[in-house]
């Protein structure tokens, strides 16, 4: 199974069961291969709310798009 992250910022990483992958700039587009069975996503970046997801890896192709959010000052 592989799986598509089309992420921003760029800047953000890309983190697979605690495993870094990259950053959303050197992934995107990109194709990262997953063993059968569920996954733990997180895209991260400095001031940024973190994104977080189970991927249940099946098939041939997941895409997913995540666009992190600012943290609103208070």
């Amino acid at each position: 199974m592989a799986l598509q992250v089309d992420c921003q910022p760029e800047q953000a990483e890309v983190e697979i069961d605690g495993v870094l992958q990259g950053s959303c700039a050197s992934l995107n587009g990109k194709r990262i291969r997953l063993p059968a069975g569920s996954h733990r996503l997180q895209v991260r970046a400095p001031g940024f709310r973190p994104f977080t997801s189970q991927v249940d890896a099946r098939g041939m192709l997941q895409r997913l798009t995540v666009t992190l959010q600012r943290y609103q000052p208070l």
